[in-house]
């Protein structure tokens, strides 16, 4: 059974879709240092506080006294850059409305004729100012033209009501002078306005021109105006992206000094982050199945990290490094899209709240209910006692990496720096669940243990906790099993799985004992 859980997230500024902000980069700026990097787009940039649009590579400097981009100092706490639309987008959206006033001239011609009362007031009393009619003949207009944009989006990042409450506040804010100022345009002499005030006919057809107008302009500066996720849905168009560091980003920017660091956030739909995690994270050629756990597990990994954000100050709710999920951008990859869709709002929960979904590509059969230091009443669900065995036939479940002693020494004297003459090097400890505690190097001057922990940090080569140390000729062969931390969504052995037949509900409740599904309501 699948419960309903509500997630309450900031909506930044008045019509932003829900969003995730990540963070892409953090760069110093204590003791005098100077950060530079530089964003760009295809279709230009706004950057807040300064007016027109950047063409070609945006220059950001980073001192601890000023923010400088292009060489312009920015004095906003938080400076937001954002992609323009392009100008294929914008001719896209201008052909939709052209279409639309063309397709639906009928049923405009129809509401209109209820204004026939209004238009005799409004050019006969100067003092007329009801302008609540006209409001309703226009929204009514204009909700269906909403409607007919996102008709055919299957999950509209913004749900037609909210669209709709959008353009109600701005149509009620801008009516009165759309209407005056389209009227104003048409030069209004003696002679036309006696007519007007007149002859109806020659009323209805110069106010069907000026309201079609009115429509053609409102419009206009309503849809350019959306967040681009929705624009990007209704027209069915790849999105303008920011560039950074050779990958490409959807979403907006935002540059953010805090203390002596100065932040790089990446704000973005929730969907559009998980599309380009699952790919980073996983290999995306595997079954749906195995996809879909692989989503389901990273929502839940990042829907448990914004709740610890939103009991903090932290300006961002995730870390772009394998500390919390590894993202590289937007990608063209859209199979995974389906994963993404066909589990939308899916998380894992234990008693009513989302846990701390961790994964690795391989368990290497660890039982992770028997390593030592991990707090199982804390993370129950975490605490499998069932070996996983469907990764033992993967090429990745066995690893062996051969070292010489010149090479150990030098990735040692990274932590220990007065390090030399090793004369040997061997597991001391092991845990229960076989995973290492202790190694002993032993030098012409010293014994010394360094953890597990610690050895698999220095050691790139080291894929797991799992391994043995033996000698071999003038040097050592490090052979082990497993590639990662041991804990949690197991890949390879998820991908064994769906090849017996497992569907992805099965494989999550294997990998996380005694949990449920629930799904996130979403409060855009």
């Amino acid at each position: 059974m699948k419960l309903l859980f509500k997630l309450f997230l900031f909506v930044s500024f008045s019509i932003q879709a829900f969003d995730v902000r990540v963070l892409l980069d953090q760069f110093s700026v204590a003791d005098g240092q100077k950060s530079e990097f530089v964003l760009s787009s295809e279709s230009g940039v706004f950057v807040s506080g300064i007016e027109n649009k950047i063409n070609g590579k945006l220059s950001i400097i980073c001192t601890d006294k000023n923010i400088l981009i292009n060489g312009v100092p920015v004095d906003n706490e938080w400076i937001q850059v954002s992609p323009s639309l392009s100008t294929h987008h914008e001719k896209k959206i201008h052909e939709f409305i052209a279409h639309w006033l063309k397709t639906e001239h009928a049923f405009r011609k129809e509401e209109m004729l209820k204004l026939t009362n209004f238009y005799e007031k409004f050019v006969n009393d100067r003092n007329f100012r009801d302008y609540e009619q006209l409001y309703t003949v226009l929204q009514t207009c204009i909700n269906l033209c909403i409607s007919s944009f996102i008709e055919s989006v299957e999950h509209p990042v913004m749900s037609c009501k909210s669209l709709v409450e959008v353009a109600q506040s701005q149509l009620t804010s801008q009516l009165k002078n759309l209407l005056t100022n389209t009227i104003n345009e048409k030069n209004v002499s003696g002679s036309l306005l006696k007519q007007l005030q007149k002859n109806e006919k020659i009323r209805i057809d110069f106010f069907d021109k000026v309201l079609d107008q009115v429509l053609l302009q409102f419009l206009t500066t309503y849809f350019l105006q959306l967040p681009h996720k929705v624009i990007y849905q209704a027209i069915k168009e790849h999105p303008c992206c920011l560039h950074f560091n050779k990958n490409k980003y959807v979403g907006i920017f935002y540059i953010l000094r805090q203390g002596n660091e100065v932040l790089l956030i990446n704000s973005l739909d929730i969907d559009d982050y998980l599309l380009s995690v699952v790919f980073s994270e996983g290999w995306p050629g595997w079954p749906m199945e195995v996809n879909k756990a692989l989503v389901i597990a990273n929502r839940t990994y990042l829907v448990e990290k914004i709740l610890q954000t939103n009991k903090t100050k932290r300006p961002y709710h995730i870390v772009n490094t394998i500390k919390h999920q590894t993202y590289k951008g937007h990608h063209k990859f859209i199979a995974l899209k389906k994963a993404v869709d066909e589990t939308r709002n899916v998380f894992i929960a234990y008693q009513g709240k989302p846990i701390v979904a961790m994964f690795d590509s391989c368990c290497g059969g660890v039982i992770p209910s028997k390593i030592e230091g991990f707090d199982g009443k804390k993370h129950p669900y975490l605490a499998r006692v069932k070996p996983c065995t469907y990764c033992k036939k993967k090429w990745i479940y066995n690893w062996k990496k051969e070292f010489s002693k010149l090479e150990i020494t030098e990735i040692l004297r990274k932590d220990h720096p007065h390090l030399h003459n090793i004369k040997d090097i061997k597991v001391a400890e092991y845990d229960n669940a076989g995973l290492v505690k202790r190694v002993l190097v032993v030098t012409s001057h010293e014994k010394m243990y360094i953890s597990g922990k610690k050895m698999y940090s220095l050691f790139s080569s080291v894929k797991s906790f799992c391994y043995s140390i033996k000698k071999k000729g003038k040097g050592y062969v490090f052979q082990g099993r497993g590639f990662g931390h041991h804990m949690g969504l197991c890949q390879w052995g998820s991908l064994g799985m769906v090849e017996d037949n497992w569907n992805y509900e099965k494989i999550l409740q294997f990998y996380y004992p005694n949990t449920e599904f629930m799904q996130l309501s979403l409060s855009r």
